[in-house]
């Protein structure tokens, strides 16, 4: 799943400090780093991993959630991977002093509200007023396959050919003569 910057930043302001303080620690970043070397990640899935688990840590997401998507990412088996659970789960979240599941519904709870349509219209759009009906006639586009036969003739008769605009004996009166 992928989170948009803002997003990331608000859950992440939503934390305690001190869990802050652990997420930005770089024992946690060695320790994540190196599980998902031991598992047999090439580069790219982990670091598309270690976004998964990023997002875990800032409770966006369940750790399993987490390691669902990196199993889908990687194309592992969800047995292959739970080293990775084991250890972010024992290393870092057991750290959390709070309940992960409960922030994790508040945040989710911020995101839909946050991508909510405006109940105001921008006010540029047409309105429509107590009283008025929206009007239901059909709108059909004409092509030139669906017109009518007259309308197909009589746009044959309306081309007109373009003239020819060669100079009489391929010389031009407003060019000089090459000596």
């Amino acid at each position: 799943m992928t989170f948009t910057r803002e997003q990331r930043q608000a859950a992440y302001n939503r934390l305690q400090p001190d869990i802050q303080d652990i997420i930005t620690s770089s024992w946690a970043a060695e320790l994540v780093s190196s599980t998902l070397k031991e598992a047999g990640l090439t580069e790219d899935q982990r670091d598309l991993a270690d976004s998964e688990i990023l997002y875990a840590l800032f409770c966006l997401q369940s750790l399993d959630d987490a390691i669902n998507n990196i199993a889908k990412l990687s194309n592992k088996n969800l047995n292959d991977l739970s080293k990775i659970k084991l250890a972010v789960q024992d290393n870092i979240l057991n750290k959390y002093k709070i309940d992960i599941k409960e922030f994790i519904e508040t945040n989710k709870s911020e995101l839909i509200a946050s991508t909510s349509v405006p109940e105001i219209p921008p006010a540029n759009l047409p309105m429509v007023e107590k009283g008025e009906v929206v009007h239901d006639v059909p709108h059909v586009e004409l092509t030139t396959e669906n017109q009518r036969p007259a309308v197909q003739e009589q746009l044959k008769k309306d081309t007109v050919s373009l003239p020819d605009y060669r100079y009489p004996d391929g010389k031009d009166p407003y060019r000089e003569p090459l000596k």
